[in-house]
């Protein structure tokens, strides 16, 4: 690229070649020349006696080379041992600046190695970053959650959600269990992989509200629920009638969507069930929760962003 400072040279800078590869043996001459001004006729008949001070930089390649250009030329020569895709070479000379670009492609073995550390770096990120604290994606093992989930299903959950605040009534929500039962240690050597049971149900009421089910209906709070997403499939759902209780402070009270077949809060079935228990009921901490269902990625055919209902 020329540039023409309007003095008595033109500076002209050029590589070549001007696509190389980092393996630190290919080699591109980057060439800085003054032309005379008044053309090529001029440049003919006058010959440039006098030394001329050229610095040549290239932040990509974290250069910077001075040189004295005799007889209008300055040639410096670039061997990069690292890729940096496109790299502008500049010049600043007395009578103007100059640049030009060169390509420095990396190595298949560079390639490889990039490829590696990125995926590395990926894989970090999201084990360690995204995973905990932002997003997970959860299996469906039962079918408690018919006709909302189905065994198998996948999907994803937000983490953010309830750190940022508490779940709502009507929120599917994914929560761990505390039970022994519920963990699992798997010993891979340097290292033990700790695996804890998480549960999702729908959230029916928080601490402070007052619930109970009377001829089939849940009430929240003295209110008879709306719950179209109930599983209908073997009739009316199975709901056992349970006097009105006040769900403890800081604790949450979960129902299956599927009502015939979900072990929910309305059931202590184990003797050393670690949660709150109230005439029989389950009550699981605040602390428990894990993450909000937002999208369901599996199967294809019903991929969706999860609609919670709201009491």
């Amino acid at each position: 690229m020329t540039s023409d400072s309007g003095s008595k040279y033109t500076v002209d800078l050029s590589a070549s070649p001007d696509k190389i590869v980092s393996d630190g043996q290919q080699e591109s001459t980057v060439r800085c020349m003054f032309v005379p001004s008044g053309g090529a006729g001029a440049k003919s008949k006058r010959k440039i006696k006098e030394e001329i001070p050229v610095t040549f930089r290239c932040k990509k390649l974290k250069l910077e080379e001075k040189v004295q250009a005799k007889n209008g030329i300055a040639i410096i020569k670039i061997k990069p041992a690292r890729p940096v895709g496109k790299a502008p070479v500049t010049v600043e000379t007395p009578f103007g600046n100059a640049s030009t670009v060169i390509s420095v492609a990396p190595t298949p073995k560079q390639w490889a190695r990039d490829m590696i550390q990125s995926l590395v770096i990926a894989f970090v990120v999201a084990m360690f970053i995204v995973r905990p604290l932002f997003l997970q994606s959860f299996y469906i093992p039962s079918g408690s959650m018919i006709p909302t989930f189905y065994e198998n299903d996948r999907l994803m959950g937000s983490m953010l959600k309830y750190r940022l605040g508490d779940p709502q009534r009507g929120d599917i929500v994914i929560f761990k269990s505390t039970r022994e039962a519920d963990r699992k240690t798997y010993n891979l050597g340097v290292y033990k992989h700790v695996s804890i049971t998480n549960y999702i149900k729908r959230l029916i009421a928080v601490g402070g509200d007052t619930v109970e089910v009377r001829r089939g209906v849940t009430f929240v709070n003295g209110k008879a629920l709306d719950e179209p997403y109930l599983n209908q499939e073997h009739g009316a759902p199975y709901q056992p009638d349970f006097p009105r209780v006040k769900v403890p402070k800081d604790s949450l009270f979960f129902m299956g969507d599927n009502r015939w077949n979900s072990s929910d809060s309305r059931f202590c079935p184990d003797a050393e069930w670690p949660y709150k228990k109230q005439d029989g009921l389950c009550f699981v901490p605040r602390k428990n929760v894990v993450a909000k269902a937002w999208v369901q990625f599996w199967p294809l055919d019903r991929v969706r962003a999860m609609k919670h209902a709201r009491y």
